[in-house]
């Protein structure tokens, strides 16, 4: 093979037309040694091997690993706590007293006029005096010993209370001859004094004066004490 190179060498050196021949000359050679080599080998007893097909291996496929089932963890129930009855408190009820109906105090007073000792008097005039601040004169009536006399009264002025009967068969005895209803305008724990004055008294047959002595009286708000005025009469 060397030689060839050598020759195309010199060729070079020599001239174009040199190159040329050179070039065809290395063909020729080439073609020469293509065809000895392929053809030229049929000669040979030493069988060509005929390429064996290496058997690939193909990978054996692994299952794929079964997923086991998590077992999720079980609840270990919790005892619920029995709640403990309550007590319910006892409600012992109070008991409520109704305290009795007390009766409304009056709103008035009758104050009578007592004679002791009456003898055939015909004719009696008086003047009784009290509190204003505690009693007012709401009217005047005869009493029992006056049933038949004329009477006449004036309450005009606070305080004072002025009274005059006349009884032509004469008043005889002891009783009240006149009646007089004060209203009750004065506090608790007031007291009034119930006073007679200016006291005549005659005789119906004789027209004569007859001699008199009075016993004051009261009247406490409060309570409602009464003591009645007294009038009496000597022998």
């Amino acid at each position: 093979m060397k030689w060839f190179l050598d020759v195309a060498f010199l060729a070079l050196s020599a001239g174009r037309y040199w190159v040329l021949g050179g070039i065809a000359a290395v063909v020729i050679l080439v073609g020469a040694l293509f065809a000895f080599g392929v053809f030229g080998g049929g000669d040979d007893d030493t069988p060509i091997p005929t390429p064996t097909s290496v058997p690939t291996r193909v990978p054996t496929q692994r299952p794929a690993p079964t997923a086991r089932p998590t077992l999720a963890p079980t609840a270990t129930p919790v005892p619920t706590a029995t709640p403990l009855p309550t007590a319910t408190p006892r409600i012992i009820p109070t008991p409520t007293f109704t305290p009795e109906p007390t009766a409304a105090p009056p709103s008035d007073i009758v104050v009578p006029v007592y004679l002791e000792r009456a003898s055939n008097v015909g004719s009696l005039e008086f003047v009784l005096l009290y509190e204003p601040a505690v009693l007012r004169v709401s009217k005047i009536e005869p009493g029992d010993l006056a049933s038949n006399a004329l009477i006449e009264f004036s309450g005009g002025s606070p305080g004072r209370v002025w009274a005059g009967m006349i009884d032509a068969d004469g008043m005889d005895g002891d009783g009240p001859v006149a009646l007089i209803t004060f209203d009750i305008v004065g506090d608790t724990g007031s007291t009034s004094p119930l006073t007679l004055q200016n006291v005549s008294a005659h005789d119906a047959t004789t027209l004569l004066d007859i001699l008199t002595e009075v016993s004051a009286g009261s009247f406490a708000v409060e309570d409602l004490a009464l003591t009645t005025p007294t009038l009496g009469f000597l022998p």
